[in-house]
């Protein structure tokens, strides 16, 4: 399968749409993807590094001729992953900025991380609307 990054191998493994995908950090850091199942969406986290010493993508970039990955490895990769809140869309268009950093785990949340909730809120409320 052709990817393009965390985002666009987790919607083809899950056979979601990947509505949403932002990386938080610089060379390294997290990632939040955010899938389209029906009247819900489910969000996912990971993270990435800068080399393919230690992010998964970039090690197999290394030998992709055309940004192929097999199937087999992608599903591989995420075979142990499960999203961390499957929420109504609905909820989602009712909800404040407050709200939703709340819903995030520790390490992701602004108080925490370089996190820029403002700019995935605003990305997830457009998505859903």
């Amino acid at each position: 399968m052709k990817v393009k990054d965390y985002g666009d191998m987790l919607g083809k493994v899950q056979g979601k749409p990947c509505i949403v995908f932002e990386c938080f950090g610089s060379y390294s850091g997290d990632w939040v993807a955010v899938l389209d199942s029906g009247r819900n969406i489910e969000l996912w986290k990971g993270y990435y590094g800068s080399c393919s010493g230690c992010d998964f993508l970039e090690a197999e970039k290394d030998t992709w001729q055309s940004e192929e990955i097999s199937d087999e490895k992608a599903r591989n990769f995420f075979k142990e992953d499960k999203a961390f809140l499957t929420i109504s869309k609905q909820d989602v268009r009712t909800m404040t900025l407050k709200e939703f950093n709340s819903i995030f785990p520790a390490n992701v949340r602004k108080d925490m991380y370089d996190f820029e909730d403002k700019r995935l809120f605003d990305a997830v409320k457009l998505a859903v609307k």
